[in-house]
């Protein structure tokens, strides 16, 4: 079990990575990234999702209703795959991360933002 002390630290270095992703957002790179990416945290009840539309981008905390890609990952893993602790398509292959809906944009999304530091 996951102590409340670790959840709540987890849940404040996943409101830093949504708050500070539109800032790392490279516009022109997203024609033809409109849509909304989920990300569904499976050891923590703490969903939150990013919109992208006509070249901006926004985050926001919750579910989304309709999702373009819904991503499903261990809280930790996530943090470790932004902050490139962990390979993003050896974390696929190996069932870490579980994509759902348009494939083809889950695949595309992570090159519209610069890297977290």
């Amino acid at each position: 079990m996951i102590s409340t002390i670790d959840i709540d630290a987890r849940k404040l270095k996943i409101d830093s990575i949504f708050n500070n992703t539109p800032n790392l957002f490279i516009k022109n790179k997203s024609k033809g990234m409109d849509g909304a990416y989920l990300v569904i945290f499976t050891d923590v009840d703490y969903p939150w999702y990013t919109v992208i539309k006509s070249s901006k981008c926004t985050t926001h905390q919750g579910l989304h209703s309709m999702p373009t890609v819904t991503m499903r990952v261990n809280s930790t893993d996530f943090i470790d795959i932004v902050y490139g602790k962990l390979n993003e398509t050896l974390a696929l292959m190996t069932g870490r991360v579980k994509l759902e809906g348009d494939l083809i944009r889950a695949v595309k999304y992570s090159s519209l933002f610069e890297k977290f530091e």
